[in-house]
């Protein structure tokens, strides 16, 4: 197909009788596509074209606004991502004297209008009312927020959205692309310790460096910000976190945490074998968002309570499952109709991965919870201390 700029090149280059022939034989579309092209000469001959004239205005202000509303609202498709072509079952694909002869309720330049606002409208309706991306906003940047969609009457005011829109959505690609890097760098350095969330296996898979190149590769998709589409990703299509520790590493590590009293309110507590532990205050409150945390994340199972609570916590091949970040989740346990409006960890429950997926509605649409990315990191950094100390300990024995 011939590139449009040199269709417009070569346009500007004829008489203006044979021009006018020429537009005589385009489409609508095709013809504000031309005003799109904005070249002097190509805008005075669709200007001097009477056609013309009456669809897009008599006088020279008229129709110089409605080229710039027509610019305008290209501009917003290719910032949007949307085809540059005629909706299919619209006014926009008819010949110039087809739509003039066209016996309509409202004129011809408001059709045309009203046709050219129609996808960005649409497109804006579904990214606003599919997401929450107002959090998104950088408040310094747009101070009112993002402008409800109903009162943006003018073209400015959709630009002014569309603006808002897709840097909100920037900002929300942005983190979970981060938080997907982050999580994919700490289970490449941590395999004894940590691994992928959905692996039902409790040991290092041999191929974990596989495993973090997929997660970066998604991280990567994240970073090339669309407004049209959605990134469909398993590891944000779980309400978990895609990394998580190994069960025996959790265990070693309350051991561990017991043994040198890292929780306790005495900083300094003998360990069994008369020697007294200090402990950094950075420490301590990494062991305090680690303990406080393993209610929501994790079920112990108390001595000799096993088969009381086995029903509760496992699911039919008695494999345990994790508490799961869900607002789709009771709020107060199974024996309760309360449910909250905001996501929060709760109790485990029997289910299978399938009811932990999200909506394919919303996959991919924003980070997992941070707090479940602040708990990990402390898990990592406190593991590592005890683990050090812990074989400092075991060498002066």
């Amino acid at each position: 197909m011939v590139p449009f700029q040199t269709i417009c090149q070569e346009l500007a280059k004829l008489p203006v009788e044979l021009a006018h022939q020429i537009i005589c034989d385009l489409k609508v579309w095709d013809v504000l596509k031309l005003l799109w092209y904005d070249d002097p000469r190509v805008n005075a001959v669709v200007l001097s074209h009477r056609g013309c004239r009456n669809l897009l205005g008599e006088d020279e202000e008229t129709f110089s606004q409605t080229q710039q509303s027509v610019m305008s609202y290209f501009g917003m498709y290719i910032q949007a991502g949307l085809p540059l072509k005629p909706p299919q079952d619209g006014q926009l694909s008819w010949g110039l004297d087809i739509l003039l002869a066209h016996k309509a309720d409202e004129p011809a330049r408001a059709i045309i209008m009203k046709e050219l606002k129609e996808p960005i409208w649409s497109l804006l309706h579904t990214q606003i009312y599919a997401m929450n991306l107002e959090r998104y906003v950088d408040r310094s940047v747009f101070p009112h927020g993002i402008p409800r969609l109903y009162t943006c009457n003018t073209v400015q005011d959709l630009e002014e959205l569309m603006d808002a829109v897709l840097h909100a959505k920037k900002t929300l690609f942005k983190q979970t692309s981060d938080q997907l890097y982050w999580a994919a760098s700490l289970l490449e350095q941590n395999p004894d310790i940590l691994k992928r969330t959905l692996d039902p296996e409790q040991k290092r898979r041999p191929n974990t460096a596989h495993i973090v190149s997929r997660m970066r590769y998604t991280a990567n998709r994240f970073k090339k910000c669309d407004l049209k589409r959605f990134i469909s990703s398993e590891y944000f299509g779980f309400y978990f976190f895609p990394v998580i520790p190994f069960d025996t590493a959790l265990a070693e590590l309350l051991r561990w945490t017991e043994k040198y009293g890292i929780t306790a309110d005495n900083s300094r507590m003998d360990d069994g074998n008369h020697r007294k532990h200090a402990h950094p205050p950075s420490i301590k409150k990494h062991a305090n968002i680690v303990v406080d945390g393993i209610p929501y994340f994790f079920t112990d199972f108390p001595p000799g309570e096993l088969e009381k609570t086995k029903r509760s916590v496992t699911n039919d091949k008695g494999e345990v499952l994790r508490t799961v970040h869900s607002p789709l989740s009771d709020q107060y346990g199974p024996e309760t109709d309360s449910v909250t409006q905001d996501p929060f960890f709760t109790v485990h429950r029997i289910a299978s991965h399938l009811e932990f997926k999200i909506p394919v509605s919303n996959q991919a649409r924003e980070p997992n919870d941070e707090r479940e990315q602040a708990w990990l990191a402390s898990f990592v950094v406190l593991y590592r201390y005890l683990e050090i100390l812990e074989k400092t300990s075991t060498l002066g024995a």
